[in-house]
């Protein structure tokens, strides 16, 4: 081989192995950029990520607050509207034993005491009455402020059973009172019937509301 032919092929050698060196150093620079690239990205979809976790979080946290809230005081609520139905009922069937007779005229210790003890016994249901119609309203009040945390549906439910339970509340006295002499209600059976209609459906709404307050929280039925 020639003086020249050697040049050349040494010459093409020598370039092609700079060239293939130099391909190979900026691909190594290419995939270290990348992968540096690549981390920063990911480690930026982590904190994004963990924002995310951490604010829906908290709205979870404070909607899981706000449902126990309101459900306990809705079960208090329940409570006190079981007990007056339950007495209006009772009182319907005996109603000779809620009857506050006329003032007695002799000294007969029995009848006093009994009529202490009706009417004291009438002051005390009609006060439970005034404390369930004024708890009832308070709570439609402040509920409002928390309706965001639940559906609308739900939140217009829980609205009207606190609107019924004030109803049975403020309408307890007028329905429960007997006039003295008769021993007979003093309002119309209208009246009374739209009373035990307010007390029935806010007794059959709030098992339904305990319901929806389950799949708030994701607590799956049993039955389901």
């Amino acid at each position: 081989m020639s003086e020249l032919a050697t040049t050349i092929v040494v010459s093409v050698v020598t370039n092609g192995t700079v060239l293939g060196l130099f391909i190979w150093v900026f691909k190594k620079l290419f995939e270290t950029a990348l992968q540096k690239r690549s981390e920063a990205y990911r480690a930026e979809i982590d904190l994004i990520n963990k924002k995310n976790f951490h604010q829906y979080s908290r709205v979870f946290d404070l909607q899981a607050e706000t449902i126990a809230s309101v459900y306990a005081n809705l079960s208090g609520i329940a409570q006190e509207v079981e007990y007056l139905a339950f007495t209006f009922h009772f009182q319907e069937k005996h109603p000779e034993l809620f009857q506050i007779s006329a003032l007695p005229e002799d000294g007969n210790p029995r009848e006093w005491k009994r009529f202490f003890e009706v009417g004291l016994a009438e002051k005390e249901r009609f006060a439970k009455a005034e404390e369930l119609s004024d708890r009832a309203i308070k709570s439609l009040h402040q509920f409002r402020a928390k309706r965001i945390y639940f559906r609308e549906s739900v939140a217009n439910e829980i609205e009207r059973y606190l609107v019924l339970a004030h109803q049975v509340g403020s309408g307890f006295a007028n329905v429960a009172y007997r006039d003295p002499d008769e021993n007979e209600p003093v309002v119309s059976e209208e009246v009374i019937n739209i009373w035990k209609q307010a007390a029935s459906t806010s007794n059959e709404l709030f098992p339904e509301l305990e319901g929806e307050f389950r799949k708030h929280l994701g607590i799956a039925n049993e039955n389901a």
